[in-house]
């Protein structure tokens, strides 16, 4: 009968039976040739029904793996079209807690074309001290070049997006924050105190300052005109001869060139990038004392005022041929006699007709 007990005590580690010769498993080598085999159905795991709370995919299984949290990281900077070669000089720049790592973080860029996916990087690294890190010029290489627009790029991390900019205009291209194309060597800069993008001069690894670089628009310039020229003084033209200017008064000049252009073949020899002002009278000077750094030629010859890339005035002189016509405003005025400079009316009328817009009379520069 003592037997009989000891064996259902040792149920789970012996093969028990009433003539078993297991008398004490600590001593007797007969009660360990007893113990069930690895393969023994009874103990394997083999038989997952006998363990089915280990069961992988259910609900208490145990998945080691961390839980992908996406970081919070957004565009800074971006120079998508940098001044001479693209390659090694653009440029984007990621913001956000110093130390924050990109392990799981993609950029991807899209095509503003047809909507398709340009390239996809998957990043790496972290953010910056400073909370930057750059990814092109100085920074981690890109594995693309970026399109100029209009496109977008996108920042995606463990299936969710983080950011996205769209420049340009596209309907081809994913919803998101849009701003405008950037001109040659322009950044799309986050501007943190308008919560917005704007346009503005590059400023890699440092803050970005929040004013925006102002559009050209060449309606500013439509009502500045040629108002008198002196080609052919007496005697010597050098620190004499002169280019008036009329627009409206205290305007600044910034933005706009003159051009002088050779009658012959409609080569530009002098140009000049204009700076200051009008004055009270709505006038400015180029020449006199304000020497010109090229002598106006005596014609047949044209000047002419651009800005934002558009022609704002042009005024021919002389004898211009029918293959000219781009030279003047639909007719060339006539050449003055030596002495004598070509002018508007006093209200600086402009019909668009050079011949009849202006007549030769005594040089008067500044004078209204």
């Amino acid at each position: 009968m003592k037997e009989i007990l000891l064996c259902v005590a040792s149920l789970f580690l012996f093969s028990c039976a009433s003539t078993s010769p297991c008398n004490d498993p600590n001593e007797d080598l007969a009660c360990w040739e007893e113990l069930p085999s690895p393969s023994d159905s009874r103990i394997s795991p083999q038989n997952p029904d006998d363990f089915p709370e280990n069961h992988l995919g259910s609900e208490n299984s145990i998945d080691l793996a961390p839980p992908c949290v996406p970081p919070e990281v957004f565009f800074n900077e971006i120079l998508s079209n940098p001044s001479g070669s693209d390659e090694g000089n653009e440029f984007i720049e990621l913001s956000g807690t110093p130390g924050t790592s990109l392990e799981n973080v993609s950029l991807i860029g899209y095509n503003g074309s047809d909507g398709s996916v340009y390239f996809e990087q998957h990043l790496q690294g972290i953010i910056g001290v400073h909370g930057f890190t750059i990814f092109g010029k100085d920074g981690i290489p890109l594995q693309s070049t970026l399109q100029n627009g209009p496109d977008a790029l996108e920042l995606i991390a463990c299936g969710q997006q983080l950011d996205l900019v769209v420049y340009g205009e596209s309907q081809l291209l994913p919803i998101g924050t849009t701003t405008e194309i950037p001109e040659e060597n322009a950044s799309i800069l986050w501007c943190q105190t308008t919560g917005s993008y704007i346009i503005g001069e590059p400023s890699p690894w440092e803050e970005n300052i929040c004013t925006q670089t102002p559009t050209c628009e060449p309606t500013s310039f439509e009502n500045v005109v040629i108002n008198e020229i002196f080609v052919d003084p007496e005697g010597a033209d050098a620190g004499l001869e002169f280019i008036e200017l009329a627009g409206p008064q205290n305007m600044e000049l910034n933005g706009m060139h003159l051009l002088a252009i050779n009658g012959n073949d409609g080569a530009i020899y002098g140009e000049i990038a204009l700076d200051g002002k009008f004055d009270e009278n709505g006038l400015f000077l180029l020449g006199t004392e304000n020497t010109l750094p090229f002598a106006i030629q005596n014609g047949p010859d044209s000047l002419s005022i651009i800005a934002c890339e558009t022609h704002i005035d042009t005024v021919g002189y002389g004898e211009l041929t029918s293959e000219q016509t781009a030279l003047s405003e639909t007719e060339p005025a006539a050449l003055p006699p030596t002495g004598q400079s070509l002018s508007r009316d006093l209200f600086h009328t402009d019909t668009d007709n050079n011949n009849m817009d202006f007549i030769a009379t005594q040089p008067s520069p500044l004078e209204p």
